[in-house]
């Protein structure tokens, strides 16, 4: 049983190391709980290599483009938008699956949004 678990953290630790660039387009493939969709950090969203980002996200019936900046430290995305203040968002990236999953707190309700890698940015 350790040995099973040295295994599987050390799986973890290679897909951390493995590739931690989140940077390119990603789309928003599922939300947990699926009725969260007005909760979502965005539906589809650009990284660039330089710490900026832009995203589109709904809001209501419209569709609002929201860009800033980002941080992204292997468990954690922080995004700081243009207008207004930082937002952190508890995360993990898979390398190998070309998956972000991102979630957060909306008062009594959790939020999870997997995201899956359309397009790398040119190098």
């Amino acid at each position: 049983m350790r040995l099973c678990r040295l295994l599987v953290m050390a799986g973890v630790a290679v897909v951390f190391v493995g590739g931690c660039s989140i940077t390119g387009t990603w789309k928003t493939v599922k939300i947990e709980p699926p009725d969260a969709l007005e909760h979502t950090p965005f539906q589809m969203v650009t990284f660039a290599g330089d710490g900026q980002y832009s995203a589109t996200h709904q809001h209501g019936s419209e569709v609002r483009t929201t860009t800033g900046t980002y941080s992204w430290t292997g468990t954690r995305l922080t995004l700081t938008p243009a207008e207004g203040e930082p937002r952190v968002y508890p995360g993990s990236y898979n390398g190998f699956s070309r998956q972000l999953v991102l979630s957060h707190q909306v008062e009594d309700q959790r939020i999870t949004a997997r995201l899956e890698k359309v397009e790398d940015l040119p190098k």
